[in-house]
């Protein structure tokens, strides 16, 4: 199978939205980042308490934490949002050679081949892919823990296409692990 796509920049950003997703460092940075928000949440409200005590307390307090909690979780959203803003000025600035335009990729029993306008061919053997992941829009093979290889869906004429794809790909990398 080959491919040829241009690498446009909401690729990228929904690269590393997927990347802060799937790894596990940057989930633990955003759970602690949550649990911070969310201590914060509930010292100001102990503080509100003194300042001006309300006549149920219980009630204060329950309804203080539910709600504190339901933000430490949005705060999450937050986070993704400023992920792809901040990528976004970024990569607007330039001078991200090998990183947009024209990408090529082949794939075939033998690994996957990538080329990308003005960088060398990079080929993975089966062997090197550690994880598939498949979402709506995107396939990401991961060849290590920081680098994947990004599959638009918008390249297929239509969901059969697509689907054909993704059967195709796990055929392969059964192939590979059965073979080891």
């Amino acid at each position: 199978m080959k491919f040829h796509y241009e690498v446009r920049l909401e690729d990228i950003v929904q690269y590393y939205i997927h990347m802060s997703h799937t790894s596990p460092q940057f989930r633990f940075v955003v759970k602690g980042r949550q649990v911070r928000f969310f201590i914060v949440l509930l010292l100001l409200g102990a503080a509100g308490f003194f300042v001006w005590p309300p006549s149920n307390w219980l009630i204060y307090y329950g309804i203080w934490i539910i709600l504190s909690f339901l933000l430490s979780k949005g705060y999450s959203f937050f986070i993704y949002r400023w992920i792809g803003r901040r990528l976004r000025k970024f990569h607007a600035k330039g001078k991200n050679e090998g990183v947009y335009g024209e990408k090529k990729i082949e794939i075939n029993q033998n690994g996957i081949t990538e080329q990308t306008d003005g960088m060398k061919d990079i080929t993975y053997q089966w062997s090197a892919v550690k994880e598939v992941y498949v979402t709506s829009l995107y396939v990401f093979i991961h060849v290590s823990e920081f680098t994947a290889i990004m599959i638009p869906r918008r390249i297929f004429e239509d969901k059969e296409a697509w689907e054909n794809f993704q059967s195709d790909l796990k055929d392969y990398q059964g192939k590979e692990r059965g073979g080891r």
